[in-house]
């Protein structure tokens, strides 16, 4: 399975980036901070070896970017050079309020509670660039098989936030069922979606599980790898 395109509706209402990506002390590359549970006040620090990363040799820079509302556009909080494979970023301790989205309770499941909605969020992507600061490719952090795949995200929180519970939705051709059972602490913290499908003659059965319990085994990945 290819990277696992989540249509978790939670993660998407709270942190409104095109993608998400992290990494983990336990996966290899790691950070100083956060572990999924905040980061204590402080930035983060993600040191990243992408998988056939070598043949990237045009990429300079490596931006971590988060959407500004009020524009639509990408906003650049921090970059690292791309050197010998792979990157070293360090993400600030705060961002600013302008680039965060509130919650809205139209896009949220009934029956996933979300314990502070004055908390507000975002999600943060990685681009690499070249010598004219022009697009090659994203970075993912990811871990995948032929049924199942994981995407681990860094989401910013300004707030502490739990999210628990469970929805399902089912159709003629497919049934979908996601559980969050998420903690963040104020700060940088990290979210681990992982997607399972089966088909059972031409029907579909996908489950997603949202947490932030580590997982680990993850690799850093290009997106034309995914």
């Amino acid at each position: 399975m290819k990277k696992v395109v989540l249509n978790y509706l939670v993660i998407a209402a709270l942190a409104g980036a095109a993608a998400f990506t992290s990494c983990d002390k336990n996966n290899g590359d790691g950070d100083d901070g956060g572990n999924g549970n905040g980061n204590g006040g402080g930035g983060m620090t993600i040191t990243a070896t992408v998988e056939n990363g070598s043949k990237f040799s045009n990429i300079v820079t490596v931006k971590a970017v988060v959407r500004d509302r009020s524009t639509d556009k990408e906003v650049e909080i921090a970059s690292g050079d791309f050197k010998n494979g792979g990157f070293t970023i360090k993400l600030p301790a705060t961002v600013d309020a302008k680039y965060l989205s509130a919650w809205e309770d139209d896009e949220i499941p009934s029956t996933v509670t979300v314990s502070n909605k004055n908390a507000k969020t975002t999600g943060v992507d990685f681009r690499g660039v070249d010598k004219d600061g022009e697009h090659v490719t994203w970075f993912y952090q990811a871990k995948f098989t032929d049924t199942s795949g994981t995407d681990a995200d860094y989401i910013y929180s300004d707030g502490d936030v739990n999210i628990t519970g469970t929805y399902s939705e089912t159709d003629e051709n497919e049934k979908r069922t996601e559980v969050y059972s998420i903690t963040w602490k104020k700060g940088w913290n990290i979210v681990y979606a992982t997607g399972t499908e089966v088909e059972k003659d031409g029907f579909y059965t996908y489950n997603y599980v949202i947490t932030s319990v580590p997982v680990t085994g993850l690799k850093w990945y290009a997106s034309q790898d995914m």
